[in-house]
């Protein structure tokens, strides 16, 4: 066997592992929201026509739903530590922008200019849009893709809340200390 053959043949299987890990991730991303996503209510429409969803709270108490939350909000705190920011509940503190805008700064060097604190409603979409707008960007996701909105998030959705952490997580790094909690 050639050295170029050894060459390609290592390359191969560093992408088909590369591409096993990637899998792997996405399965186990869906095995920590299935039983939040299997206790998703309807209950009724929101104001833009968008249904609106509640998680039911046996869902809430679903010990893989706690697990992951605690992750990711240890994963937030642990990133964020050096700005003295600790979020304890993720749909209150991520719901106005202020958290994950100081989150995306810190993860991809972004600064956005509409950082000071929102007090309305108007004010607090308005930077949660940026926010969100960025975040996307750096995550290089399309419309049809994201799991998450601006209300959704606002409106303090858990399962919206998740899918943007996971995906944040995902795509900086988890360290895997924080794996094990």
């Amino acid at each position: 066997m050639t050295l170029l053959a050894t060459l390609l043949g290592r390359q191969k299987a560093g992408v088909a592992n590369a591409c096993k890990e990637v899998d792997e991730l996405e399965r186990e991303k869906e095995e920590a929201l299935r039983p939040l996503t299997s206790g998703i209510m309807e209950t009724g429409m929101d104001e833009s026509g968008d249904y609106k969803r509640q998680v039911s709270n046996e869902s809430l108490k679903d010990p893989q739903v706690q697990a992951l939350s605690q992750q990711l909000k240890e994963w937030i705190n642990d990133v964020l530590t050096d700005d003295h920011i600790v979020v304890k509940n993720l749909c209150e503190d991520l719901s106005d922008g202020q958290v994950l805008s100081a989150l995306i700064e810190k993860l991809a060097g972004a600064k956005i200019e509409h950082k000071e604190v929102a007090q309305s409603i108007a004010s607090q979409k308005a930077k949660l849009t940026e926010v969100l707008n960025q975040i996307n960007y750096h995550l290089q996701v399309v419309d049809d893709g994201i799991k998450w909105n601006v209300d959704n998030i606002h409106n303090k959705y858990l399962i919206s809340v998740l899918h943007l952490l996971v995906a944040l997580a995902r795509h900086y790094g988890i360290p895997r200390r924080l794996l094990a909690l």
